[in-house]
């Protein structure tokens, strides 16, 4: 597998609040990765939870900085996204960055995957011919069990701890 990114600052939150980020890493690795903008509004969400922070910043130690043909990529990937009340500088830049980090940068034959609880992203990334597969929280939990890092009881207990929080899982 080349990488496993996960492009929303959302769904990593809510793994590092249940603590599966480093059970994760277990399974993939060297391979998890985030855009830069990805890095830096999860930095901004867990500020006031620096152990949560340190956490996800020894999981995911590599962040893929865009070059300018990805910048340029990234636009138009934010202009897919981008909806009336919903459309600033920086609304959706994660996103956008970290699809066109994999478009630009890796190839078909390559196993990249998506991580995502936004059907939009999902539905987009699944026509991106670079991403080999796409799934949400939900899928990540079933990859844990298989590997038995949690049990059956654990992945149902987490979803029920993150929708009673208000997470939006997929």
């Amino acid at each position: 597998m080349a990488a496993l990114f996960f492009h929303d600052a959302c769904t990593v939150y809510s793994l590092a609040l249940v603590d599966l980020l480093p059970r994760i890493k277990q399974i993939f690795g060297d391979k998890l990765r985030l855009a830069p903008t990805v890095m830096r509004e999860v930095q901004y969400l867990l500020r006031d939870q620096q152990d949560l922070l340190s956490q996800v910043q020894e999981v995911f130690f590599t962040v893929d900085m865009p070059n300018p043909s990805e910048l340029a990529q990234t636009q138009v990937f934010k202009s897919y996204f981008d909806t009336p009340g919903h459309d600033g500088n920086t609304d959706n830049l994660g996103e956008a960055e970290t699809l066109a980090i994999i478009v630009c940068r890796y190839t078909p034959g390559e196993t990249v995957l998506f991580v995502s609880d936004d059907k939009d992203a999902i539905t987009l990334a699944q026509k991106q011919e670079e991403i080999r597969g796409t799934f949400g929280t939900s899928r990540l939990l079933e990859l844990l069990e298989k590997n038995g890092l949690i049990s059956s009881q654990e992945g149902a207990d987490i979803l029920a701890q993150l929708r009673a929080q208000g997470r939006h899982i997929l």
